[in-house]
């Protein structure tokens, strides 16, 4: 029974997790991991409060208003706030879905040789199917994406225990330390695992999971729990690439040369296993995400909040077909691209941040479950943070 009790519990927040761990997040560890070594594992404990801080925020909006928070940003702050947030949200997701296609595409032609315009069309064409024949749209997305993490922990974990990491090296990554030329894949991680709109979006998961103010602590817990295997599971792909990748000297761009890697020096099943690992994570992302920009451009117009909503359906899908065009078109050379997208889309990032902070802030709109002092120091270190990923963004975007 305590079994079945606990899955009641697994949602909004691993839904969450199932998006933001998509094939930027997994490339960007891998190649931490295979340039640095063990050094930067202690970034993902202020990535993971950082992370948890956030989405806290967002199950406990969920839980305690009735209004969405674009909503209450509308209502308090006025519509043009609303829109501009549900505009940024859109392009953000649409930048990300071109590297769900990617990733998830490069992971299938890993394993099956078939080239990835075709698992790009195909995996778009599934996720339209499910989206717009689920009757309850969260009810699928949630089992779905359990499913998925499910997947992507086995993957993961298999293949750092075929890896064996050294704990004494792990210790000593604890550490915090900033090798030279590190900055730029710290900022990367930042940018790909602190997803600030994922974490604005849980207020909306909360609502479509049917949580109020009376699961306000379940709430809180799921979110943690959430975000601690999201990270979990990120840290794993570090030290594999670091156990395995760095000390042969081996150059990891993408998370498709992490597997190839794998293969020579672990054997085909750790090949295998990454891969399906890696195609877990993108398609984990392909609906949710798309969820993500649609219903929140969808809500900023005023078009209603539910997921199962049209509005929020069509444009849902506008973000699936714009992620993979970019995606075909420019398959060729795809990093120009995707740095390019990643550079203009974390622009908007720290505008969601700070409105998060002052609608959490604001006791017209929370009473007396406004942000604490501790949940706001985190919450505005995790803004700076955010604000510097973002400065550095646009000074590479410049040059």
């Amino acid at each position: 029974m305590k079994r079945v009790r606990i899955l009641t519990l697994i949602g909004p927040a691993f839904v969450t997790a199932a998006v933001v761990l998509g094939p930027g997040s997994v490339s960007t560890a891998s190649r931490m991991g295979g340039d640095f070594g063990y050094s930067l594992i202690w970034l993902m404990v202020p990535v993971c409060l950082f992370m948890c801080c956030y989405t806290a925020m967002g199950a406990r909006f969920g839980a305690v208003s009735e209004e969405s928070l674009l909503g209450a940003v509308r209502n308090k702050y006025g519509s043009w706030l609303a829109v501009v947030l549900g505009v940024c949200s859109f392009t953000v997701c649409a930048g990300f879905q071109a590297g769900n296609n990617l990733g998830a595409g490069t992971a299938m032609e890993t394993l099956t040789s078939v080239r990835m315009p075709f698992w790009a069309v195909g995996f778009t064409a599934a996720s339209l199917a499910v989206m717009f024949l689920a009757r309850r749209t969260y009810k699928v997305v949630e089992k779905l994406m359990l499913a998925l993490v499910v997947l992507m922990i086995a993957a993961f974990f298999g293949t750092v225990l075929r890896a064996g990491p050294s704990v004494v090296s792990i210790l000593k990554g604890l550490i915090p330390s900033v090798p030279a030329k590190s900055f730029p894949v710290m900022s990367a991680m930042l940018g790909t695992t602190f997803s600030v709109v994922a974490a604005l979006y849980q207020s909306y998961l909360v609502h479509e999971k049917g949580w109020r103010l009376t699961e306000y602590r379940t709430g809180i817990r799921d979110a943690i729990a959430g975000i601690v295997v999201l990270l979990s599971i990120t840290t794993v792909i570090v030290l594999t690439s670091a156990a395995v990748i760095h000390p042969k000297g081996l150059s990891v761009q993408t998370a498709g040369d992490m597997a190839r890697q794998l293969e020579p020096l672990l054997g085909g099943s750790a090949k295998v296993l990454f891969c399906l690992g890696l195609w877990a994570a993108a398609f984990s992302s392909f609906i949710v995400n798309s969820l993500i920009g649609g219903g929140l451009l969808a809500d900023g117009l005023g078009f209603g909040r539910e997921m199962s909503g049209l509005p929020a359906k069509l444009l849902a899908a506008l973000v699936m077909v714009i992620g993979m065009t970019v995606a075909l078109v420019f398959q060729g050379t795809p990093v120009n691209v995707l740095i390019f997208l990643q550079g203009l889309t974390v622009v908007f990032v720290p505008g969601c941040a700070l409105v998060m902070i002052l609608v959490l802030n604001s006791k017209e709109i929370m009473g007396e479950h406004v942000n604490g002092w501790a949940a706001n120091v985190i919450a505005v270190a995790g803004f700076l943070a955010v604000c510097a990923v973002a400065y550095e963004r646009l000074v590479n975007l410049l040059r």
